[in-house]
């Protein structure tokens, strides 16, 4: 990113001072997450924009549960040596840090630049450019989370972030249900949750879901302000492209499949994300149905595609799965 962007409205966004961005670096790292998000509401303005790292981690904060585990239900999986319950507590944000920072996010999408705050995204364009920041490059790793909050710009795509459990990779977790025993599991940093059983939304990750959504809205109102195109560009680069790299974008299983997810659950505040998640991707009522049909379940399998032919050997009417996405560049 440079150190200026232009805003929908003309305005010109500057990087946030070093002074201003030390002041919040310095309560990550002390692990004052409310103080740093407050500090953040106080330094938003439409002529500043976030850092990179800032958005990230207040993603990774905003991805915790809003009524966090102890110290004793939480074990962090660290070679050398094991941290200490000081060191533990740090690390795990309150509720009351994790409903600011998703306040916040909703505020930076409504006051800055739709593609300064999604700099902070992963997106397949991102990933396949290699001077994306690597790992450390912006300081960050002094924060408490830093190091943690990195598994955001390691991911795939924005699907990505919002499947279960993904920010607990790399830790092992104890877990209880109702029906169950306590139990203990690791998730691995390695283990990408690229496949569709896992692409669905998390329990704490409905409210990013809809944050996501507003950053798209907005950039698609940016376009049509601009006479620059129908769809959000942020949208699209969501979208994985060809393997030669060449023609349009087609492959839109994962977004599809939270349309899905979003419409089968019985909170209508839910199934809205799902129908303007469909009307982002210019899909109405009537094609939902139409996908429907020609789907033998709303959840699908998931398929290891290498060709179109074996897509449509897995897949009933891929056509019309993918139809919506055609739209995209006929436009």
């Amino acid at each position: 990113m440079g150190s200026t962007i232009e805003k929908r409205d003309g305005v010109i966004e500057f990087e946030m001072s070093a002074h201003q961005r030390g002041l919040v670096d310095t309560c990550l790292e002390e692990g004052q997450f409310e103080s740093a998000i407050a500090l953040l509401e106080q330094l938003r303005s439409p002529t500043y924009k976030p850092t990179t790292s800032h958005i990230r981690q207040l993603l990774y904060i905003a991805l915790q549960p809003e009524h966090p585990p102890s110290v004793h239900e939480l074990v962090v999986a660290d070679v050398l040596p094991s941290p200490s319950k000081a060191t533990v507590k740090k690390r795990i944000p309150s509720g009351g840090a994790v409903l600011a920072a998703r306040r916040l996010l909703n505020s930076f999408a409504i006051t800055n630049a739709p593609e300064a705050i999604a700099a902070a995204l992963p997106s397949y364009d991102r990933r396949r450019d290699m001077s994306v920041t690597q790992a450390g490059d912006d300081g960050s790793l002094e924060s408490v989370i830093g190091p943690q909050s990195m598994c955001i710009s390691r991911a795939e795509s924005c699907w990505s972030i919002l499947a279960q459990g993904f920010t607990q990779r790399g830790q092992t977790c104890s877990v209880s249900s109702n029906n169950e025993k306590e139990r203990s599991y690791i998730l691995d940093e390695d283990d990408s949750p690229n496949d569709l059983e896992s692409m669905v939304v998390g329990d704490n990750a409905w409210p990013i879901l809809d944050w996501l959504l507003l950053l798209f809205e907005q950039d698609e109102m940016l376009a049509h302000s601009h006479a620059s195109g129908r769809f959000s560009n942020l949208l699209v680069r969501q979208i994985p492209p060809p393997r030669n790299g060449m023609g349009p974008r087609w492959d839109t299983r994962i977004p599809l499949h939270i349309i899905f997810y979003c419409m089968e659950q019985a909170d209508f505040r839910r199934q809205m994300l799902g129908s303007r998640l469909m009307t982002l991707f210019g899909m109405d009522k009537q094609e939902y149905k139409r996908v429907l049909e020609h789907s033998e379940q709303p959840r699908l399998s998931k398929p290891q595609v290498h060709n179109q032919a074996k897509r449509a050997r897995q897949l009933k009417r891929p056509q019309v799965r993918y139809h919506l996405v055609w739209k995209l560049y006929a436009a």
